[in-house]
This record gives structure tokens, sequence and C-alpha cells, in this order.
């Protein structure tokens, strides 16, 4: 992943990182206080960022504990 975005991303690349279809939906996440990991202001640069190791780990995290709703079924017929 950090070869790919190197090892801060923001803007478009940041809010699709962390599943938000728009700036708008990440901007709101922001606000409320709901967004999954740490951001930080970079002089000089407009926007959010965070480091791509943080969204590595919050990834994984993700997929290593599914949700019920995320959690793959057994096949039918099978118990």
């Amino acid at each position: 992943m950090t070869q790919t975005l190197g090892p801060v991303v923001g803007g478009n690349a940041l809010s699709k990182a962390l599943g938000y279809r728009t700036q708008a939906a990440f901007r709101k996440a922001k606000q409320r206080g709901r967004l999954p990991i740490r951001t930080f202001e970079v002089e000089g640069r407009r926007g959010r960022f965070a480091a791509t190791s943080d969204i590595a780990a919050w990834l994984w995290a993700k997929r290593a504990c599914p949700t019920p709703s995320t959690a793959e079924e057994p096949a039918a017929g099978h118990h």
C-alpha cells in the first residue's frame, strides 16, 4: 500500500481508502468525530492527511474481525 500511495495519503485517495463515497461524506464524518483513524493537517497544504500505515492497520483490523453482516455464510445444507 505504501509503495502505491506513498507514506501519507490525502484528498480523494484518503476518503476512498476509508470507504467514503464523497469528500463531503468524509468531511461530515470528521466534523462528527467519526473518522476511524487519526488524521492531521500539513502546513501549507489544504485538507486532511493520514499515514498510509494507519489506513493499512485499520483495514487489516476490519478484515480480521468481520461483523455479523460481513461474515461468510455457511454453504447451503451445511451447518
